[in-house]
């Protein structure tokens, strides 16, 4: 925990306790870094997309498909590494 919300330290076991689960979810770095995910997964989806479609183009499979996924995969990948950036 980066930023420690919604607990308190029990002396006697000499641990923290939860006290609040939604102040840990909705803690500013938590909804944060939630975004931070997302974003990656479509980066990363796109990536997976435009390297499997240009495998398939430069083997002369499945042409009309493969362009349509190469265009969709470099769309996610472009707003899936801007949005990362942000």
């Amino acid at each position: 925990m980066q930023h420690p919300v919604g607990y308190r330290i029990n002396e006697e076991k000499g641990r923290a306790e939860l006290t609040d689960f939604w102040q840990v979810l909705t803690q500013n770095t938590a909804l944060n870094q939630v975004f931070h995910s997302f974003a990656a997964a479509f980066l990363t989806g796109g990536a997976f997309m435009v390297g499997i479609a240009a495998f398939h183009l430069m083997r002369k499979k499945h042409i009309p498909v493969m362009r349509t996924s190469l265009r969709l995969g470099l769309v996610t990948l472009a707003v899936g590494g801007l949005l990362t950036a942000v």
